[in-house]
């Protein structure tokens, strides 16, 4: 009787789930089983689920043109808490990068005031009491300070020269004297599309972060309300959809803000302090 009620329930099915029912069959009346009709209903409903629920594709994250080739994506992802993101994207060419520093801090939104070619402002890399730079920096091949992080452990971020590019100080080498615009930073976030921060730290704030991907778009990001961890960021840049090649992270906290203006948009999302260096984009 169990083989019977099994074959109707059978028609209609593809090949593929008739193997299933089968399968399942065979496992049920083995050694005796007796097979209820509540047991085949279970059954068919759970391959009722699967023919009826359509395979979910991941939608592709809307970008907005915000001028100048500039493209503007915003999101939220589910961390320890719900993180807005904000990400500018650049083309490779078209448009120049630098550092700027000064022995005094001001707040970003002073900096783009007084950088009115600039596109874009961004806090830069980390600074101490004294606001020279932590580690090394050079702005319009001068050093800056006398402070250098070990190469064979931090990361670097070249500006120009050329396109921007980050370079792994532990694996490549570092020209120091041919360099015009450079600075260093760390840790990495993410290389070649995996994520390289492992393990959580605890410790939360708002961050800036720069980074390409494979096919040379350069990016200039923050995460400007809700504090995350180095951690949580790796992993909120996965869900970005960039094939990122790497990203750096920059000095965060406070001092993390971001100026865009193009003829078209205007934002300001400010740092909370002063700071003594900045990323400023320029349209070539």
């Amino acid at each position: 009787m169990s083989r019977l009620i099994l074959d109707g329930i059978l028609m209609g099915y593809s090949a593929l789930f008739r193997v299933a029912f089968v399968l399942v069959a065979f496992l049920m009346t083995g050694a005796g089983c007796f097979v209820s009709p509540i047991s085949v209903a279970r059954v068919q409903e759970a391959v009722e689920k699967v023919v009826q629920t359509p395979v979910r594709q991941e939608e592709p994250l809307l970008w907005r043109d915000v001028g100048q080739g500039i493209g503007r994506l915003e999101l939220t992802v589910s961390t320890s808490t719900a993180a807005r993101m904000v990400l500018y994207r650049f083309p490779q060419e078209g448009f120049s990068w630098r550092f700027a520093h000064a022995t005094s801090s001001q707040r970003v939104s002073a900096w783009a005031d007084q950088s009115p070619r600039a596109v874009l402002v961004a806090n830069g890399v980390y600074f101490h009491p004294d606001n020279a730079p932590s580690g090394m920096l050079l702005s319009r091949g001068k050093r800056v300070g006398l402070r250098q992080f070990d190469l064979d452990r931090t990361s670097a971020m070249v500006l120009a020269p050329g396109k921007p590019r980050i370079i792994d100080t532990k694996t490549e080498s570092l020209d120091i004297a041919s360099l015009t615009e450079a600075a260093q930073s760390y840790p990495l976030l993410v290389e070649q599309g995996q994520a390289r921060v492992q393990e959580e730290s605890g410790k939360y704030a708002r961050r800036t972060f720069f980074g390409t991907d494979t096919i040379g778009n350069v990016y200039l990001g923050v995460v400007p309300d809700e504090p995350v961890s180095l951690f949580e960021l790796s992993q909120m840049l996965l869900k970005t959809q960039v094939d990122w090649m790497r990203v750096i992270n920059l000095d965060g906290g406070p001092s993390t803000g971001v100026v865009l203006r193009t003829s078209v948009f205007d934002e300001a999302i400010d740092s909370y302090t002063g700071v003594p260096n900045v990323i400023l984009v320029e349209k070539k």
